[in-house]
Protein backbone atom coordinates (compact mmCIF):
# COMPACT_ATOMS: atom_id res chain seq x y z
CA UNK A 1 0.00 0.00 0.00
CA UNK A 2 1.21 3.16 -0.85
CA UNK A 3 1.32 6.36 2.12
CA UNK A 4 0.54 9.37 0.23
CA UNK A 5 1.02 12.65 2.71
CA UNK A 6 -1.25 15.73 2.50
CA UNK A 7 0.07 18.64 1.71
CA UNK A 8 1.25 20.69 4.52
CA UNK A 9 0.77 17.50 6.80
CA UNK A 10 3.34 16.72 9.85
CA UNK A 11 4.59 13.82 10.13
CA UNK A 12 2.86 13.03 13.63
CA UNK A 13 -0.25 14.08 11.69
CA UNK A 14 0.77 11.56 8.63
CA UNK A 15 1.24 9.25 11.95
CA UNK A 16 -2.14 9.90 13.44
CA UNK A 17 -3.89 9.16 9.90
CA UNK A 18 -2.30 6.37 9.44
CA UNK A 19 -2.79 4.71 13.03
CA UNK A 20 -6.07 5.79 13.35
CA UNK A 21 -7.75 5.52 9.70
CA UNK A 22 -8.14 9.23 10.31
CA UNK A 23 -9.28 10.89 6.52
CA UNK A 24 -10.04 13.85 4.83
CA UNK A 25 -13.22 12.36 3.53
CA UNK A 26 -16.71 13.59 4.91
CA UNK A 27 -19.11 12.38 6.64
CA UNK A 28 -22.73 12.25 7.26
CA UNK A 29 -23.22 13.75 11.43
CA UNK A 30 -25.73 11.33 12.53
CA UNK A 31 -27.52 13.76 13.81
CA UNK A 32 -31.06 14.03 11.31
CA UNK A 33 -31.21 18.01 11.55
CA UNK A 34 -27.55 18.60 10.70
CA UNK A 35 -27.53 15.80 7.84
CA UNK A 36 -30.94 17.00 6.42
CA UNK A 37 -29.45 20.87 6.38
CA UNK A 38 -26.25 20.27 5.46
CA UNK A 39 -27.72 17.95 2.26
CA UNK A 40 -25.12 15.71 1.50
CA UNK A 41 -21.93 18.19 2.53
CA UNK A 42 -20.65 16.03 5.03
CA UNK A 43 -18.14 17.09 8.30
CA UNK A 44 -14.81 16.14 8.21
CA UNK A 45 -11.53 16.19 10.13
CA UNK A 46 -10.16 20.02 10.28
CA UNK A 47 -13.78 21.28 9.83
CA UNK A 48 -15.65 23.57 12.31
CA UNK A 49 -19.46 23.53 12.67
CA UNK A 50 -20.81 26.67 14.92
CA UNK A 51 -24.08 26.34 16.32
CA UNK A 52 -25.89 29.20 17.37
CA UNK A 53 -28.86 30.73 18.52
CA UNK A 54 -30.52 32.28 21.46
CA UNK A 55 -30.49 31.06 24.38
CA UNK A 56 -32.61 27.44 25.74
CA UNK A 57 -33.08 27.16 21.55
CA UNK A 58 -31.98 23.85 21.61
CA UNK A 59 -28.15 23.89 20.71
CA UNK A 60 -26.59 22.14 23.69
CA UNK A 61 -29.45 19.09 23.26
CA UNK A 62 -28.01 18.93 19.19
CA UNK A 63 -24.44 18.92 20.42
CA UNK A 64 -25.50 16.35 22.95
CA UNK A 65 -26.92 14.30 20.21
CA UNK A 66 -24.04 14.56 17.81
CA UNK A 67 -21.33 13.80 20.69
CA UNK A 68 -23.84 10.22 21.21
CA UNK A 69 -22.87 9.65 17.22
CA UNK A 70 -19.47 10.11 17.77
CA UNK A 71 -19.10 7.72 20.73
CA UNK A 72 -21.15 5.04 19.74
CA UNK A 73 -19.77 1.57 18.08
CA UNK A 74 -19.81 1.19 14.91
CA UNK A 75 -22.01 -2.29 15.67
CA UNK A 76 -23.53 -4.02 18.80
CA UNK A 77 -22.98 -7.63 18.17
CA UNK A 78 -23.87 -8.58 14.70
CA UNK A 79 -26.44 -5.33 14.34
CA UNK A 80 -25.12 -2.32 12.49
CA UNK A 81 -25.29 0.57 15.12
CA UNK A 82 -23.88 3.19 12.95
CA UNK A 83 -21.94 5.10 15.67
CA UNK A 84 -18.27 6.74 14.83
CA UNK A 85 -16.50 4.94 17.51
CA UNK A 86 -14.38 7.40 18.50
CA UNK A 87 -13.68 9.36 21.55
CA UNK A 88 -14.78 12.92 22.36
CA UNK A 89 -13.25 15.99 24.28
CA UNK A 90 -15.98 18.41 25.85
CA UNK A 91 -15.59 21.44 27.05
CA UNK A 92 -18.04 23.01 29.11
CA UNK A 93 -17.75 26.30 30.22
CA UNK A 94 -21.20 27.44 31.41
CA UNK A 95 -21.50 24.78 33.80
CA UNK A 96 -24.95 23.56 32.71
CA UNK A 97 -23.65 19.94 30.82
CA UNK A 98 -26.18 17.27 31.84
CA UNK A 99 -24.76 14.05 32.01
CA UNK A 100 -27.94 12.74 32.96
CA UNK A 101 -29.27 14.26 29.60
CA UNK A 102 -26.23 12.97 27.86
CA UNK A 103 -27.31 9.20 29.35
CA UNK A 104 -31.02 9.31 28.69
CA UNK A 105 -30.31 10.98 24.55
CA UNK A 106 -27.49 8.08 24.13
CA UNK A 107 -30.11 5.24 25.60
CA UNK A 108 -33.04 6.13 23.57
CA UNK A 109 -30.36 5.88 20.44
CA UNK A 110 -29.52 2.57 21.61
CA UNK A 111 -32.39 1.36 21.74
CA UNK A 112 -34.43 3.22 18.52
CA UNK A 113 -30.80 1.24 17.17
CA UNK A 114 -31.01 -1.97 18.00
CA UNK A 115 -35.61 -2.17 17.66
CA UNK A 116 -36.52 -4.90 15.46
CA UNK A 117 -32.80 -6.51 15.26
CA UNK A 118 -32.02 -8.09 18.66
CA UNK A 119 -33.48 -7.59 22.14
CA UNK A 120 -30.99 -5.94 24.64
CA UNK A 121 -31.56 -6.73 28.49
CA UNK A 122 -31.85 -2.88 30.81
CA UNK A 123 -27.98 -4.71 32.57
CA UNK A 124 -26.54 -5.12 29.14
CA UNK A 125 -27.66 -1.11 27.49
CA UNK A 126 -26.05 -0.14 31.03
CA UNK A 127 -23.18 -1.83 30.14
CA UNK A 128 -23.16 -0.66 26.61
CA UNK A 129 -23.90 2.97 27.45
CA UNK A 130 -20.77 3.06 30.10
CA UNK A 131 -18.63 1.80 27.59
CA UNK A 132 -19.19 4.70 25.08
CA UNK A 133 -19.02 6.98 28.33
CA UNK A 134 -15.98 5.79 28.13
CA UNK A 135 -14.75 7.75 24.85
CA UNK A 136 -16.28 11.04 26.21
CA UNK A 137 -13.87 13.09 28.11
CA UNK A 138 -15.43 16.50 29.77
CA UNK A 139 -13.89 19.25 31.06
CA UNK A 140 -15.64 22.47 33.23
CA UNK A 141 -13.58 25.35 32.39
CA UNK A 142 -16.07 28.73 33.67
CA UNK A 143 -12.93 31.51 33.37
CA UNK A 144 -10.90 32.26 30.67
CA UNK A 145 -7.81 31.42 32.04
CA UNK A 146 -8.94 27.74 32.98
CA UNK A 147 -10.38 27.24 30.12
CA UNK A 148 -7.18 28.31 28.02
CA UNK A 149 -5.33 26.07 30.12
CA UNK A 150 -7.74 23.40 29.55
CA UNK A 151 -7.20 23.50 25.96
CA UNK A 152 -3.77 23.40 25.66
CA UNK A 153 -3.16 20.59 28.31
CA UNK A 154 -5.48 18.85 25.90
CA UNK A 155 -2.32 18.92 23.02
CA UNK A 156 -0.98 16.41 25.59
CA UNK A 157 -3.55 14.33 27.18
CA UNK A 158 -5.49 13.56 23.60
CA UNK A 159 -2.99 11.23 22.60
CA UNK A 160 -3.52 9.25 26.01
CA UNK A 161 -7.16 9.22 25.71
CA UNK A 162 -6.45 7.69 21.77
CA UNK A 163 -6.45 4.11 21.47
CA UNK A 164 -6.41 1.96 18.24
CA UNK A 165 -9.77 1.13 17.91
CA UNK A 166 -11.58 4.27 19.42
CA UNK A 167 -8.97 7.87 18.37
CA UNK A 168 -10.17 10.97 19.55
CA UNK A 169 -12.58 12.44 16.64
CA UNK A 170 -14.12 15.21 18.19
CA UNK A 171 -13.68 18.56 20.44
CA UNK A 172 -16.80 20.04 21.16
CA UNK A 173 -17.32 23.42 23.24
CA UNK A 174 -20.67 24.10 24.73
CA UNK A 175 -21.54 27.88 25.83
CA UNK A 176 -18.34 29.86 24.23
CA UNK A 177 -20.06 32.31 24.60
CA UNK A 178 -20.10 32.56 28.13
CA UNK A 179 -16.29 33.38 28.13
CA UNK A 180 -16.77 36.08 25.64
CA UNK A 181 -18.92 37.80 28.37
CA UNK A 182 -16.43 37.30 30.98
CA UNK A 183 -13.60 38.60 28.54
CA UNK A 184 -15.53 42.00 27.48
CA UNK A 185 -16.27 42.44 31.27
CA UNK A 186 -12.29 42.40 32.20
CA UNK A 187 -11.65 44.30 29.02
CA UNK A 188 -14.16 47.23 30.81
CA UNK A 189 -12.76 47.10 33.76
CA UNK A 190 -8.86 47.19 32.45
CA UNK A 191 -8.09 43.99 33.42
CA UNK A 192 -6.39 42.59 30.42
CA UNK A 193 -8.83 40.91 28.07
CA UNK A 194 -8.28 39.56 25.08
CA UNK A 195 -8.95 35.72 26.10
CA UNK A 196 -11.44 35.01 23.32
CA UNK A 197 -8.91 35.16 20.61
CA UNK A 198 -6.57 33.39 22.33
CA UNK A 199 -8.89 30.23 23.67
CA UNK A 200 -10.12 30.77 19.61
CA UNK A 201 -6.20 30.15 18.40
CA UNK A 202 -5.42 27.13 20.69
CA UNK A 203 -8.68 25.71 19.96
CA UNK A 204 -7.81 25.41 15.72
CA UNK A 205 -4.58 24.88 16.54
CA UNK A 206 -5.28 21.87 18.98
CA UNK A 207 -7.58 20.76 15.90
CA UNK A 208 -4.80 20.80 13.25
CA UNK A 209 -3.02 19.13 15.35
CA UNK A 210 -4.72 16.43 15.86
CA UNK A 211 -7.02 16.04 13.02
CA UNK A 212 -10.68 16.72 14.70
CA UNK A 213 -13.43 18.00 13.86
CA UNK A 214 -14.72 20.99 15.92
CA UNK A 215 -18.54 21.35 17.07
CA UNK A 216 -19.32 24.48 18.90
CA UNK A 217 -22.34 26.44 20.68
CA UNK A 218 -22.13 30.01 20.88
CA UNK A 219 -25.21 32.70 21.14
CA UNK A 220 -26.61 34.62 18.92
CA UNK A 221 -26.92 38.30 18.90
CA UNK A 222 -30.72 39.47 19.78
CA UNK A 223 -33.21 40.77 16.63
CA UNK A 224 -33.18 44.28 18.62
CA UNK A 225 -29.34 44.39 18.99
CA UNK A 226 -28.61 42.94 14.96
CA UNK A 227 -29.77 46.59 13.91
CA UNK A 228 -27.53 48.34 15.57
CA UNK A 229 -24.09 47.48 13.32
CA UNK A 230 -22.31 45.72 15.99
CA UNK A 231 -20.60 42.52 15.08
CA UNK A 232 -21.95 38.15 16.65
CA UNK A 233 -21.08 37.53 19.98
CA UNK A 234 -17.37 35.69 18.68
CA UNK A 235 -16.55 38.13 16.31
CA UNK A 236 -15.60 37.93 12.32
CA UNK A 237 -12.43 36.41 12.80
CA UNK A 238 -14.50 33.14 14.89
CA UNK A 239 -17.35 33.58 12.00
CA UNK A 240 -14.50 33.20 9.14
CA UNK A 241 -12.62 30.19 10.78
CA UNK A 242 -15.48 28.55 10.99
CA UNK A 243 -16.78 25.68 8.18
CA UNK A 244 -20.74 25.85 8.99
CA UNK A 245 -22.71 28.44 10.95
CA UNK A 246 -25.72 26.41 11.69
CA UNK A 247 -28.29 29.01 13.25
CA UNK A 248 -31.37 28.33 15.73
CA UNK A 249 -34.53 30.73 15.97
CA UNK A 250 -38.11 29.43 17.68
CA UNK A 251 -41.11 29.93 16.12
CA UNK A 252 -43.92 29.38 18.42
CA UNK A 253 -43.75 25.42 18.98
CA UNK A 254 -41.23 24.73 16.88
CA UNK A 255 -37.62 25.32 16.52
CA UNK A 256 -36.13 26.93 12.39
CA UNK A 257 -32.93 26.16 11.59
CA UNK A 258 -30.85 27.09 8.62
CA UNK A 259 -27.27 26.91 7.17
CA UNK A 260 -25.52 31.04 6.79
CA UNK A 261 -25.35 31.05 3.54
CA UNK A 262 -27.54 28.59 1.76
CA UNK A 263 -30.51 31.06 2.86
CA UNK A 264 -32.81 28.58 0.90
CA UNK A 265 -32.68 25.33 2.68
CA UNK A 266 -34.87 25.71 6.41
CA UNK A 267 -35.24 22.80 8.70
CA UNK A 268 -38.14 22.84 11.10
CA UNK A 269 -37.51 20.94 14.16
CA UNK A 270 -39.05 20.23 17.66
CA UNK A 271 -36.29 19.17 20.65
CA UNK A 272 -37.34 15.09 21.39
CA UNK A 273 -36.27 12.62 23.99
CA UNK A 274 -33.47 11.60 21.69
CA UNK A 275 -32.52 15.14 20.30
CA UNK A 276 -33.65 17.04 17.05
CA UNK A 277 -36.89 15.52 15.39
CA UNK A 278 -37.69 17.15 12.10
CA UNK A 279 -41.33 18.49 11.22
CA UNK A 280 -42.71 18.12 8.04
Amino acid sequence: MTTVRIDGETGYQLFLRMKYGLSEVKLATGVPVFDALLQGKGVGAGDVVDIFGPPSCGKSQLLMEAICEFIMPKQYKEVKIDGKMGGVVLFDVDGRFSIARQVHILEIKIRQRLHGHIPITDHDCEALIRECLGRLYVTTCMTNAVALASVKDAFKTIPTYSSDDAPVKLVAVDGLCHLQWSDRLETQRGYGGDWIPRICRALKDLQNEHRLMLYVTTNAMTPQAENTGRTAFMGSDWIKSTTYRIGIKSMGDRLLCSLIGCPSVVIQFVISDSGGAIVH
